[in-house]
């Protein structure tokens, strides 16, 4: 039996993406507030750009990062 592939629209896509920049943000400027140590603040921010690098990315650009 074959299995179908689901495919959320992309309207869903780009909105969801746009949700998880919002969190990030906010997560950033949390940290950039906070009382915490200059490294560990840095990583974690370094972490959530990261992230947001691969929210944002384009699925050509997925692909090419896959195959490489």
């Amino acid at each position: 039996m074959n299995k179908q592939k689901y495919r959320i629209p992309k309207l869903s896509i780009l909105f969801l993406r746009l949700e998880y920049l919002q969190e990030s943000i906010h997560e950033i400027n949390r940290i950039l507030y906070s009382e915490m140590r200059k490294e560990e603040s840095l990583e974690l921010i370094r972490k959530k750009f990261e992230g947001i690098n691969r929210a944002t990315m384009t699925e050509k650009e997925e692909n090419y990062e896959y195959y490489k």
